[in-house]
């Protein structure tokens, strides 16, 4: 293989149907575009990604949690720590309340979202 070669993995929960609950396709040296009809395939539940994911989120109408560089769209991405035990719980922590906004945002009580958790 190529050691420069982009890796991408998609994964779904499918909870609808059992056989597509954990579905993982790789796509070697993929671009946007086959990312997209991926995606589309398996329907994604988010993308995970830098800046340059915006407009395949946008498409799929599932969010995008900011990763790697280029961040370019949003404010102290620079300081953003994405290694060892902190740099887990921040991702986590990060990843876990954007599940929140799209529920809060798809939610009937839109635009005030939960009284409380």
């Amino acid at each position: 293989g190529d050691s420069q070669a982009v890796r991408t993995a998609l994964i779904t929960s499918d909870l609808a149907n059992a056989e597509k609950l954990r579905e993982t396709v790789f796509l070697s040296k993929a671009d946007f575009a086959g990312i997209e009809e991926a995606a589309n395939n398996i329907d994604a539940d988010i993308i995970i990604g830098n800046s340059n994911g915006l407009k395949l989120s946008r498409a799929l109408k599932v969010p995008l949690l900011r990763v790697g560089i280029p961040i370019h769209d949003r404010i102290g991405a620079s300081r953003l720590r994405m290694l060892g035990y902190s740099g887990t719980l921040e991702f986590f922590d990060r990843l876990c309340n954007l599940f929140i906004q799209q529920s809060q945002d798809n939610s009937d009580l839109a635009p005030i979202g939960y009284t409380h958790m």
